[in-house]
């Protein structure tokens, strides 16, 4: 074999090398690529899964919850507030706090605390059910710290109630709280607080009165 021949040969088996490795490298590339998607894909399925098994466990304490309790579980509880509007009914700020209660009760009662777009009625129920139950517990635990002076931050705490239970309720197809019923018990809020301005207005009127009385024992006793 000539020089020349060899050099060729010699070329030739470089080529075919380089050609090898190039294939070897994209082989390579392929295989990772397919691995990774793999496994997206099965971490996909995973967290599918288990949002499932989430979702599901949720619809069954959904549906024991509210099968046990039935529809009086939506209305809001009896509460101070209550034994406030009583004890205030001479009044208009006593008045309009039964008022609206009364209507918000009256509002969980009628259906109309909240939607759902499920089309089957037994879930469409359910899930408005348990959702008006997770915003009243949440709105009764609010009201009962009513006072004069936090209005404002007792209302906020109000509205995002609704928000969080709203959030929630959007896997359960958009089971949501109404605006319309989110106002009804702001307004059991206004009045609450506008009754307990009265109840801290005779209280100081009361105190007022008992020093007077106090100092007009004094002056006798002097």
């Amino acid at each position: 074999m000539t020089a020349e021949a060899t050099a060729e040969a010699k070329q030739k088996r470089i080529e075919a090398d380089q050609t090898v490795a190039r294939a070897s490298a994209q082989a390579a590339r392929v295989i990772d690529d397919a691995r990774k998607r793999a496994e997206e894909i099965a971490g996909d399925a995973l967290r599918a899964v288990e949002d499932a098994d989430r979702l599901t466990s949720t619809a069954a304490a959904m549906k024991n919850v509210i099968d046990g309790y039935g529809d009086a579980y939506m209305i809001p509880a009896h509460s101070l507030l209550d034994e406030l509007a009583d004890s205030y009914s001479h009044t208009e700020a006593g008045k309009q706090l039964k008022v609206a209660r009364d209507y918000s009760k009256l509002m969980a009662t009628q259906n109309r605390a909240a939607d759902c777009d499920y089309v089957e009625k037994h879930r469409r129920e359910t899930a408005i059910r348990f959702v008006v139950d997770a915003f009243n517990g949440k709105t009764d635990s609010i009201l009962s710290r009513a006072k004069v002076d936090n209005f404002g931050t007792l209302q906020q705490e109000i509205k995002d109630a609704a928000a969080l239970v709203n959030h929630n309720g959007a896997a359960f197809k958009n089971a949501r709280i109404l605006k319309e019923y989110v106002g009804a018990r702001i307004e059991e809020l206004v009045w609450a607080v506008r009754t307990n301005e009265l109840r801290e207005r005779e209280k100081e009127e009361q105190r007022a009165i008992r020093e007077q009385m106090r100092e007009e024992e004094k002056a006798r006793r002097e």
